[in-house]
């Protein structure tokens, strides 16, 4: 059985080589992004189960961005998003945007568990 694709986009490379690591070890097919510019084009061709999307205080708009094209498009608007930050207030800025976008909210740092958690729930993975 072919284990589903989670894509992450970010802009550390170090937590995007933890992630991919961790979930591939949890049962899932795991894409690293992390260029703005090409990540909706890479979205759209792979179709992920599941895009966890960084925003980063010092350009928040990049990754809304990418969440708005996906919530835009038909073949992606039904792909479901955990957004991830260490910026609380960025997070409380943008929580009702993000809900009404049918969004997950993990504020960063997670624990693991809470992260396959909320993973989980959208997509089981495959061992």
């Amino acid at each position: 059985m072919e284990r589903p694709l989670i894509m992450i986009l970010n802009t550390d490379r170090a937590f995007l080589e933890l992630m991919r690591e961790f979930l591939s070890e949890e049962g899932y097919d795991v894409r690293i992004l992390h260029e703005n510019n090409a990540a909706f084009k890479a979205i759209l061709a792979d179709q992920p189960r599941l895009v966890l999307i960084e925003l980063l205080i010092s350009d928040p708009e990049a990754g809304l961005m990418i969440l708005n094209k996906m919530r835009l498009h038909p073949d992606t608007a039904r792909i479901p998003v955990i957004v991830a930050s260490t910026t609380t207030q960025l997070i409380r800025d943008n929580e009702a945007h993000l809900r009404a976008k049918g969004c997950d909210i993990l504020p960063k740092p997670f624990d693991l568990e809470e992260l396959l958690s909320i993973v989980g729930k959208f997509v089981p993975p495959v061992l």
